[in-house]
């Protein structure tokens, strides 16, 4: 218990590896986009299914995006994981493969991005 009368939250350990994985990649991610942001053209396509040929293309600066989305992900995982306390283990674990999926997602996307450009 702390000073204030509130428990204080601590990961389990069979979800510590899925979060500090999380992060892991989130600082990766950011740090392979800041590299390639001082590499990349000034413009650069970001996806190529959108409705017209002038939407293709965005600022650089929207790279920031990917390890944006990434940093957001694993936070609101763990601000939401305390309320899953009470479920069982295989949950638990069911969730933290949920956060490594979107971070891989995002990973890819970006790196997706920059190596067509690169």
């Amino acid at each position: 218990m702390s000073n204030n009368g509130q428990r204080s939250f601590r990961l389990p350990k069979y979800l510590r590896t899925y979060f500090i994985l999380s992060l892991l990649s989130s600082c990766a991610l950011t740090l392979v986009v800041t590299i390639a942001y001082f590499r990349l053209q000034p413009v650069i396509p970001i996806f190529y299914s959108l409705g017209e040929p002038t939407d293709y293309v965005a600022d650089k600066v929207w790279l920031f995006f990917f390890p944006a989305f990434s940093f957001t992900i694993t936070i609101l995982h763990l601000v939401i994981l305390p309320t899953l306390r009470s479920y069982n283990r295989v949950m638990n674990q069911l969730f933290g493969w949920v956060t490594l999926t979107l971070q891989a997602l995002c990973i890819v996307a970006a790196i997706r991005i920059i190596f067509i450009i690169w």
